[in-house]
């Protein structure tokens, strides 16, 4: 009998995925001996290979079974029961382009930034909070330790090969499944050696320089990048001067303390053994900012300095019918926060974080047969963080965590036409902080430990209804634990809260896929479309603790339900279109009456993006052209809906590159916000300044030139 578990996720509401989940189960033995399609494709000595790639680093814990559709091999994310897309980033290094750019253009992507390339970036996935969205580097998770929400403006585009956005659904294989979903980089590999050259130069002093060198020997391949960005960041925005009902006292003005710089490297080292292929990975980042504020209260001294770096240690062994592997990461992130003006926070501060982690991963996979594959996902992960206020002369004790992992998932295909795959998620959570002497508002932080043990089923199909079009139906139940520094942390104004209950979240997603690949005039056509629908309960929120401090609690529920359609069109490798829309309905259920009903606040309702290229030869060159749109309707900046919403923008953007097969030199020029709009009237005809979603003002027209050299 499969019994409901007891633990603070499982009541009457979850029922439903619970008993899919054990049915499901339950009907493997059977259907494993009994179905005909399965003993046919046995007989005629059928199988299935788990990974899509020869090269390791591809070994995937998240391989699926492969099909073809009219010359178009299907990616993983294409095979899989969820809503997923892989973007190809490969060639990011022939423009000047971000992280977080690239994502806000995903359909049910929302990326929150401070303006700017470069600024800040938080990434939600169809309404979620980015704390809700878990984000991987190659199998390492970012937001850890005492960091729950990962910087986009961080991550550096010119190490990465492809990303990859599962909305709703997550893999087990990756580990922890986020209530909005989860993102994957992939860092760059080679199969020829290489070596590539890009210097960029823009609009605001913004310039990059670029070294890529990738060679072999034997079977040792090593595998470098190396790269620079800086902007000063000093574009025109319009200043409400805090009026934002007045037009009389606007002006112009340059943004002050925007000015960034960065410097990544990416290093690979990788061969083969008589026991498997082995590979050492080390990757560093390191930024500083300057933190200019809101549009209308500029600072000019407020800055952060933040450091990555992850190292991985991965030994992987891949046979027809199984695979397993056996990583070992490390993660250090590293914040010097200053605010020694007050310019931004509630005090003179000057704030140092430090998170470390350690984790071990035991992916594993077996095809049955042609029917059946099962994964098993094996992890221990430990968090320490540790703060210290200089100003205060404050140093935290070491607050950490162990989190222990076991997820388990199979694949079984009943017929030709369906996939069923139900997953279990455990998590063992062992939390232990020591006191420390705590702020005069704060006062001392006793000792404490929290042990928990948490479990997330959910149960994902796709149906081929007839060639070329595909169901997927997801339902799944999945949570967020508060954060090390949510729980047990204390950086100045901000007190953890060690009685904080998980986000609990239930999501259930439905669509369809239509993959004809080549057909009638178009060399490539898809389109997808699908209907989601989310609730959590428990949301962690920052609420005020006392006149000084605040502090997280549990105190918001919402309902997030919306529409996603995507499509991709090619005709005869001349003229692509692609784009996506997104509606978006996110509710607050809380308690509170000032919020109940309310929208939650940076989720605009309706977001669309479309882009043209159009490719051909011309003379030597070859040649490629593209215009492309990006809308998103205007939001509320706050909770409550009193502050005036951030107004919708429609901007254009327009670009050419002109590349050279014989010297491999490849010229890219691109034009962003090309109407150079920084300002829009309001439904009541007053004039606002161009925002993002948090409310901080977005650049005006920005030109980028981009040679790059690959040999």
């Amino acid at each position: 009998m499969c019994r409901l578990p007891r633990g603070p996720l499982f009541g009457r509401d979850v029922f439903t995925p619970w008993a899919w989940w054990c049915l499901s189960i339950a009907a493997i033995p059977v259907a494993a001996t009994q179905n005909a399609y399965c003993q046919n494709r046995i007989s005629e000595g059928m199988s299935v290979e788990p990974f899509s790639e020869a090269d390791f680093s591809e070994l995937a814990p998240d391989a699926s079974f492969e099909t073809e559709v009219h010359g178009y091999r299907l990616l993983p994310t294409d095979n899989s029961t969820g809503f997923a897309e892989t973007i190809k980033v490969e060639d990011a290094s022939q423009n000047l382009t971000s992280v977080s750019e690239v994502l806000s253009k995903s359909v049910g992507v929302q990326v929150r930034t401070l303006g700017g390339l470069g600024s800040y970036g938080a990434a939600s996935i169809r309404g979620s909070t980015s704390s809700q969205v878990p984000v991987y580097l190659d199998g390492v998770q970012l937001n850890s330790g005492g960091f729950p929400s990962v910087d986009t403006g961080s991550l550096n585009l010119d190490i990465f090969k492809e990303m990859e956005v599962y909305r709703g659904s997550v893999p087990p294989s990756l580990g922890a499944g986020g209530i909005g979903g989860a993102l994957t980089l992939k860092t760059r590999q080679f199969i020829t050696p290489v070596t590539e050259l890009s210097l960029s130069y823009g609009s605001c002093n913004t310039g990059r320089i670029l070294l890529l060198h990738g060679s072999e020997k034997d079977s040792l391949k090593l595998f470098v990048v190396l790269s620079a960005t800086g902007s000063r960041g000093n574009f025109n925005y319009l200043n409400k001067n805090g009026t934002p009902r007045v037009n009389e006292d606007d002006r112009v003005v340059r943004r002050r303390n925007n000015a960034h710089g960065t410097f990544s490297s990416l290093l690979k080292i990788s061969g083969k053994t008589a026991i498997g292929e082995w590979m050492v990975l080390n990757e560093m980042y390191v930024k500083s900012q300057g933190l200019p504020g809101m549009g209308n209260i500029p600072t000019d001294t407020a800055s952060l300095t933040s450091e990555r770096n992850t190292t991985t240690l991965l030994l992987a062994r891949e046979r027809k019918k199984a695979s397993a592997a056996i990583s070992i990461s490390s993660l250090v992130i590293q914040d010097d926060y200053k605010d020694i003006d007050n310019e931004i926070g509630v005090g003179h501060q000057h704030l140092q974080s430090r998170a470390n982690v350690v984790e071990m991963r035991l992916p594993m996979s077996a095809n049955w047969n042609g029917c059946h594959r099962s994964e098993l996902l094996l992890s221990t992960r430990f968090e320490a963080f540790q703060f210290e206020d200089l100003l205060m002369e404050i140093r935290s004790n070491v607050k950490w965590r162990v989190i222990s992992m076991g997820n388990v998932s199979h694949e079984w295909r009943p017929t030709k036409r369906w996939l069923l795959k139900p997953i279990l998620r455990t998590e063992l959570h062992n939390s232990r902080y020591g006191g420390s002497k705590g702020t005069f508002s704060t006062g001392p932080v006793p000792d404490g430990k929290k042990d928990e043990l948490f479990f997330s089923p959910s149960l994902g199909v796709r149906f081929e209804v007839i060639e070329d079009v595909f169901l997927r139906t997801n339902i799944g139940q999945y949570l967020r634990t508060p954060d090390i520094a949510e729980l047990f942390g204390d950086r100045g104004a901000v007190v953890g809260n060690p009685e904080l209950k998980p986000e609990q979240g239930l999501n259930v997603d439905s669509g369809a896929s239509y993959i004809p690949g080549k057909i009638g005039p178009f060399s490539f056509l898809r389109i997808d479309a699908s209907f989601f629908t989310s609730w959590v309960r428990n949301l962690i929120a920052y609420v005020q603790n006392s006149q000084n401090t605040v502090r997280p609690e549990n105190v918001d529920q919402s309902r997030i339900l919306g529409t996603e359609l995507a499509f991709q069109m090619a005709f005869n490798e001349v003229l692509s279109i692609n784009g996506n829309y997104t509606f978006l309905d996110a509710v607050n259920r809380s308690e509170a009456p000032y919020l109940r009903g309310n929208q939650l606040p940076g989720r605009p309702a309706h977001e669309a993006y479309v882009r043209v290229d159009v490719s051909a030869p011309i003379g030597p060159l070859l040649t490629t052209v593209w215009v492309d749109s990006d809308f998103a309707g205007a939001n509320f900046l706050d909770q409550a809906n009193f502050r005036d919403e951030a107004v919708a923008r429609l901007l254009f953007g327009a670009g050419i590159k002109l590349h050279h097969p014989q010297t491999r030199l490849t010229l890219t020029i691109e034009v962003k916000n090309l109407m150079n709009r920084i300002a829009v009237k309001d439904s009541r005809g007053t004039l606002q300044p161009l925002q993002d979603f948090e409310g901080f003002p977005l650049p005006g027209r920005t030109a980028f030139a981009t040679l790059n050299w690959r040999i």
